[in-house]
This record gives structure tokens, C-alpha cells and sequence, in this order.
């Protein structure tokens, strides 16, 4: 049972949390703000996230905040992902996802066999240090690419060329990740993502599953910072990381990941 202070002091930090989100948060962070914590639908996330999609279906104009490039890249499409299986909302005719999967069929942003992390065209408008592109082609990376394609599996079209396509990135990528054991945050969860989609759709796929998730056990394991008093200052990895529906595939993981 919360006691009365601390049951207070929750309800203080929400409180100041949503009248921070009230004062300055965009429309798209607003509509998710609501639709989490206030009944708010699904329809007003999609139409704020609409906003950001081009017309080549990719999305762009600073969704991912740290980039102001108003042209369509992986990575920002892939955030509007994020989006859509935040709110659980993969309907493949609707016109955002139809979208994605043309941008995604167009091959922008693709080069040596995966999705780019960074693009050229980053450089020409405002961003954080770590998209700059030091090519003219980009670089290509399994963040975001195997979060992509397992998006493909789960709801692209399993005759189309884009499905078989993507259904042979993620079994290379996973053939690799699953012989190195170096680990980065960002490159984790879009693994999460992946398996998450693959066991939703029951896709086929030649690797093991179950060596896949016991591999993203260990490496959630690993890179969590079991230290709470560096969670508010540093940037860390916390277990809000795996607040996501997609942690539901973990029917088992170590104590420390649980309880933080």
C-alpha cells in the first residue's frame, strides 16, 4: 500500500508533469500525453503525426526533435513507428502506414543492405552532434533498420517484394547481433521492436526466436544502470527504457531489470 506521503508527492510529480505538457508541449506530444493519461483517441495522435509525413510517405520536419530536417529519413520515419505501436495502431490501409511502406519500397535512405542512421541532407538544417553524415551517402545501421522491416512483417503484404526483402535483412542482421556482444541502448530496443513483431505476425523466419530473446534478456541486463540516484542527472539507461508493450515478450527477466 502507497502511504499518504508518498501517494502525495506521486501525485504532485503528475501533476507538475502535466502542466509542463499543457505549457509546451507540441501537438504531438500533447495528443499522446492525453491519449495516455486522459482518454484521449488515437485519432488525434494520427492527426498531429500526419503533419510530419511527406509526400513520399517518409517523415521528416523534426518529429525526431534533435534533427530539423524537413526532408524524409529512416530514422525519423521510424520514430512515427514508435508512434503508431505506442497507441497499438498498425492498420496496414490506413494512408500514414501506406505511406511508410512506399517510402520504406523506395529505397531513401537505404544503402549497403540496411536503412541509414544519418543522410546526407541532415547536415543542411539544425541537429545534435550524432546525426551529423560524414558521407554523401549516409550510414547504414541495424537502428533503425531491423525496427523497419519488422514493422514490414507486421504489416506489409507477405506476397509483396518489400515483406521477402525485409524478411532477409532481419535474418542477416540477427545472424550477426547475435555473434557480437557489443551493446548499445538504442540498437537493443529496435531488436525488441523486431522480435515483438515477428512473434505478433508469426512471421517465418530462419533464426531462433528463443536464442534472440534470451540474448536481448542479457543485454537489457547489462545495460541498465542499477544506480537511481544517476537517473534523474545522467544520461543512463533507466528502466523506463522498457516501459513498452513490447517488454511483454520478456515472460522472464532478472530481478535488477524488474525492480530497477
Amino acid at each position: 500500500m502507497i502511504s499518504n506521503h508518498k501517494g502525495g508527492r506521486l501525485i504532485d510529480l503528475f501533476n507538475n508533469a502535466r502542466n509542463f505538457i499543457y505549457r509546451n508541449a507540441r501537438p504531438i506530444e500533447f495528443a499522446l500525453w492525453k491519449y495516455h493519461f486522459e482518454n484521449g483517441s488515437k485519432e488525434s495522435v494520427l492527426e498531429a503525426l500526419k503533419a510530419y509525413q511527406n509526400d513520399d510517405g517518409g517523415f521528416g520536419h523534426a518529429l525526431e526533435p534533435d534533427s530539423f530536417n524537413p526532408g524524409s529519413s529512416p530514422i525519423t520515419t521510424n520514430h512515427a513507428v514508435k508512434i503508431l505501436d505506442e497507441i497499438n495502431f498498425l492498420d496496414s490501409k490506413h494512408e500514414i502506414i501506406r505511406g511508410i511502406l512506399k517510402y520504406l519500397e523506395s529505397e531513401k535512405g537505404f544503402f549497403d543492405g540496411k536503412w541509414c542512421f544519418t543522410i546526407p541532407s541532415n547536415n543542411d538544417f539544425p541537429h545534435a552532434v550524432w546525426w551529423d553524415c560524414e558521407n554523401d551517402v549516409g550510414e547504414p545501421s541495424d537502428n533503425p533498420t531491423v525496427s523497419l522491416a519488422g514493422f514490414v512483417l507486421k504489416v506489409g503484404n507477405r506476397d509483396s517484394e518489400l515483406y521477402g526483402k525485409c524478411r532477409n535483412i532481419i535474418n542477416r542482421c540477427v545472424e550477426e547481433y547475435l555473434k557480437n556482444d557489443e551493446e548499445e541502448i538504442h540498437t537493443l530496443l529496435c531488436y525488441i521492436n523486431l522480435l515483438s513483431y515477428v512473434v505478433d505476425s508469426d512471421a517465418e523466419v530462419s533464426f531462433d526466436t528463443e536464442a534472440l530473446r534470451d540474448r536481448l534478456i542479457t543485454a537489457a541486463d547489462k545495460l541498465l544502470c542499477k544506480e537511481p540516484e544517476r537517473w534523474e542527472s545522467e544520461y543512463v539507461c533507466k528502466p523506463s527504457n522498457f516501459f513498452h508493450r513490447s517488454m511483454f515478450i520478456f515472460d522472464s527477466i532478472s530481478d535488477d531489470l524488474k525492480h530497477g
